[in-house]
């Protein structure tokens, strides 16, 4: 977590990170798992680990159907 000087907070979730739960996924494949998780995300809930495990799935799930079309 980083505070910022307007008194705001971030909170960084990188490549490296999605790739700690999936060490085959690729860097293209982790920056669009992060994308997703970005843009979807629930505000309730922010971005954690079972998000990004769900969208490491999604993500290689359409890969797959992608491959058989």
């Amino acid at each position: 977590m980083k505070q910022n000087k307007d008194g705001s907070i971030s909170i960084t979730w990188n490549i490296e990170d999605v790739k700690s739960l999936d060490s085959d996924i690729s860097d293209e494949q982790a920056i669009e798992v992060l994308e997703y998780a970005l843009d979807n995300h629930d505000a309730n809930n922010g971005i954690n680990w079972s998000v990004l495990e769900f969208w490491i799935s999604q993500v290689k799930e359409w890969e797959k159907e992608s491959e058989h079309e």
